[in-house]
């Protein structure tokens, strides 16, 4: 198992480690095939960093809190509950940034544009069209019915 980090943040799984802190090679968190994998499953680097943060979050979870005496240690369950905080805020983010980032599509502004979406056949065709219910003998374009 392989761990890299490069701080120009190039490639999504160097974003992803960022957001998740995952920086510091004497404490490396996840490998780079964990990472890889879950960025194939989740393309959002976001939300693919909120599930890492999760993860640690479950981790430090299952570490027992203890106490000897008057000394007690609790930096596991805080770990826990700033990487679930952590996983909340990267959850927005996405959501927030996936809102704002929405890019609608609008088929057929320009003639060429509209002729290329008609000939795609793997472009989803409307259910209704103009002239679909046009009588093809009739020469007006009108529909015809019986007892005129």
């Amino acid at each position: 198992m392989t761990w890299s980090y490069d701080t120009t943040l190039d490639t999504d799984l160097d974003r992803v480690r960022f957001y998740i802190a995952d920086t510091d090679t004497t404490d490396q968190q996840f490998s780079n095939e964990e990472i890889t994998a879950m960025l194939a499953i989740e393309t959002n680097v976001l939300r693919c960093a909120a599930r890492f943060a999760r993860a640690l979050a479950t981790k430090y979870a299952r570490d027992v809190s203890r106490a000897i005496g008057s000394l007690a240690i609790t930096a596991a369950s805080e770990r826990a509950k700033t990487m679930a905080q952590m996983a909340d805020s990267l959850e927005a983010k996405a959501a927030s940034s996936a809102a704002v980032n929405a890019v609608p599509f609008v088929g057929g502004r320009t003639t060429a544009q509209r002729d290329r979406l008609d000939a795609d056949t793997g472009t989803v065709k409307p259910r209704f069209s103009r002239g679909q219910f046009d009588d093809p003998g009739a020469s007006d374009g009108f529909t015809r019915t019986g007892g005129e």
